[in-house]
């Protein structure tokens, strides 16, 4: 059970001339605690930046106390001083990296991060009991086994306790943990933790062993994606750029599949990487992987056909529409349907547009039951549908109702190549000449844009314009 009250009051604090402002919620009672963001980054450090009432805190050199009188909050020089507490370390990315020096386990010292100049280095917060910790395991064991020849180190500091360092040598050898290990049996209290301000575990950081600067944080390293955030930064470290030859990009596809755990999500990592560089022959190979690894799912469909199309694979395509077709027999579910009839219509004459699922979108969309925001997408799709069963007035309507939603960059980039090949079809040059220049255009510019390069969206308006520019 969760309680929450209703209300709160928010203070604001002037400590030396600076004004720092402060929530509490309900009214201020004996033990309650006050977070201050003192040095404005959006967080707050529960060992720099909480003030207790009735408690002595020294943030910014003269020492004050908070209390309660008469319902409303008092601040008052302290009597009894403490020091000032230092600012929360800064270890975003691009930060400098605290230097210390430690002993690991096998009593070799340490002088961080001077010690690992030519390489990065993850420093990794971690325990024994730490059931988040185990479950990342697996996944610096295979960064590590995949990127430690190149230049990829790890320090494990355990924050387990006093009289703990038995049962940490033994974990050690069990889970077979081969990189550096500090043990203080300190717990949450030892000195490491302390000035790295950790309240949390895993807490993790990746740092360069020559700048000395913060790569990435937990967000980034975490997961099965581990293993690649740590090769591009390695390549990054070398001051390595892009292949621009066949036989270097065929070289880079090979590392990733010798990489890869044979698991979709690996797969659909590579095909994402290769295709946002528009090399589809190389995304093709991840893209079949990741498809059959799926188990044929349809979401998954709908990555892989744009790539097999772009890369000119087109056996590989059609077997992936039959298999889909072959699935699609009691699909009832909208958005599965769209997948499927959206795969199945990349390419003329790949299928029997009346063996795909499209009542299960159309009929929903024809209602006015399809969310607002999914709604030019789907009109796009039906007019792509009507237009490849040669019903060419009923594509232009439909495409013509595509323009009544909310239209986001894709689905315009989408809608403007299915306009394109309907005016043409229609005879109207002109028309189809104006949409297919709107489609490259919007094109480049998605290009541009880190997130979109990757979305499958664009890989398809990519195949439908390839197809109108090839329209006499």
């Amino acid at each position: 059970m969760l309680y929450y009250l209703d209300f709160g009051h928010e203070y604001t604090l002037s400590l030396d001339g600076t004004s720092f402002t402060t929530f509490v919620a309900g009214e201020p009672a004996d033990g309650q605690t006050f977070s201050l963001d003192r040095n404005r980054d959006g967080k707050i450090s529960r060992r720099f930046e909480i003030i207790a009432l009735g408690k002595p805190f020294n943030f910014t050199g003269s020492t004050y106390v908070l209390s309660g009188r008469g319902g409303k909050l008092v601040l008052d020089v302290s009597e009894e001083e403490v020091s000032q507490l230092p600012l929360p370390p800064n270890l975003n990315v691009g930060e400098q990296a605290l230097t210390f020096t430690a002993t690991t386990l096998a009593g070799d010292k340490i002088d961080f991060p001077s010690a690992y100049a030519g390489k990065i280095v993850m420093l990794d917060f971690w325990a024994t009991w730490c059931g988040p910790c185990i479950a990342e395991i697996p996944n610096m064991k295979r960064a590590y086994s995949d990127w430690h020849h190149s230049g990829f180190e790890i320090i494990g500091i355990s924050l387990d306790g006093k009289g703990d360092e038995k049962k940490v040598r033994e974990f050690l050898a069990e889970n077979e943990m081969p990189w550096d290990q500090v043990f203080e049996g300190g717990g949450w209290n030892i000195s490491l933790g302390r000035m790295h301000d950790v309240s949390a575990i895993p807490f993790v950081l990746l740092v360069d062993g020559d700048t000395g600067s913060v790569l990435a944080t937990v967000s980034q390293l975490r997961g099965p994606t581990l293993t690649k955030t740590i090769g591009r930064l390695l390549r990054e470290k070398r001051g390595e750029v892009a292949p621009n030859t066949d036989d270097e990009w065929a070289k880079l596809e090979s590392e990733w599949l010798a990489a890869s755990d044979g698991s979709p999500q690996s797969a659909m990592e590579a095909l994402s990487y290769f295709a946002g560089q528009q090399r589809w022959i190389n995304a093709a190979s991840f893209a079949k992987q990741a498809w059959e690894a799926s188990k044929h799912d349809p979401n998954v469909g709908l990555f892989a056909a744009p790539v097999l199309v772009l890369a000119g694979d087109v056996a590989a395509y059609r077997n992936l529409c039959g298999e889909l077709i072959l699935k699609s027999k009691d699909v009832t579910d909208s958005r599965t349907a769209t997948y499927i009839c959206k795969t199945c219509a990349l390419m003329p004459d790949s299928v029997d547009v009346s063996k795909l699922p499209t009542s299960a979108f159309i009929d929903e969309l024809e209602k006015g039951q399809t969310p607002r925001e999914y709604s030019a997408f789907r009109w796009g799709l039906r007019a792509l549908l009507s237009y490849r069963e040669g019903d060419v007035n009923a594509a232009k309507t439909s495409i013509e109702n595509a323009k009544k939603f909310p239209m986001t960059t894709l689905a315009a980039a989408q809608d403007a190549a299915v306009r394109a090949l309907i005016e043409r079809r229609l005879g109207h040059v002109e028309a189809a000449r104006d949409a297919q220049n709107i489609a490259v255009k919007l094109i480049d510019e998605l290009q541009q844009d880190e997130a979109s390069k990757l979305n499958r969206d664009l890989w398809i308006a990519r195949v439908l314009l390839r197809e109108a520019q090839k329209l006499p």
